[in-house]
């Protein structure tokens, strides 16, 4: 038998918005800074295309606001929001309010890599002028090439976290915890 819809909930279906939809994506376990980049994608996204209906929002929507974005030389910031979208699109097809998602069909963002590692010579002039910034920078810096270490794991260890011969290293982003040997030496500097 063949379930029959009602003329009133033909009418009202699909009247969900893209924002409406940016409403129900989880937020629950994720981090301050995650929801907080999360947010800043979901503005972005809500101001462009946020009053299109989601059964109405096309493949041509979702790529003129990444072409837009592109245009501004914003590649990565295109990227992420790619990737956002597709999420949000995925949330919606899992609540009923689309068919499909439309940001996997668009054209992958090809993002250039311009970032490049330091050489120690560019390292030690650097490390030259640390002191004129802060007391504590010159140290800080050291310590995150010795031990290979981020800014935000440096910037947390204190005295304490020595344990007999390591010290403990809890990195902020995993919260992985990671013994590094107090005897750790790297010959180039001389540390």
């Amino acid at each position: 038998m063949r379930s029959r819809t009602s003329l009133a909930d033909r009418i009202s279906y699909g009247q969900e918005t893209i924002a409406d939809l940016l409403g129900k994506m989880p937020t629950e376990g994720l981090r301050s800074n995650t929801l907080s980049v999360r947010r800043s994608y979901d503005e972005a996204i809500r101001n462009a295309i946020g009053h299109i209906e989601c059964s109405a929002l096309t493949t041509k929507d979702v790529a003129t606001l990444l072409d837009a974005i592109n245009k501004e030389g914003k590649m990565r910031w295109a990227q992420a929001i790619r990737c956002r979208i597709n999420e949000v699109c995925n949330k919606g097809i899992a609540l009923g309010w689309k068919e499909k998602s439309l940001a996997a069909v668009t054209e992958r963002v090809k993002v250039k890599v311009i970032r490049r590692r330091l050489t120690l010579d560019e390292f030690k002039a650097i490390l030259a002028k640390a002191p004129a910034v802060s007391d504590w920078l010159e140290n800080a810096m050291l310590l995150a090439l010795v031990s290979g270490q981020d800014r935000s794991t440096v910037a947390r260890w204190e005295r304490s976290a020595v344990k007999g011969d390591v010290i403990i290293a809890r990195r902020s982003k995993t919260d992985v915890k990671v013994a590094i040997p107090t005897a750790l030496r790297l010959d180039a500097i001389g540390m």
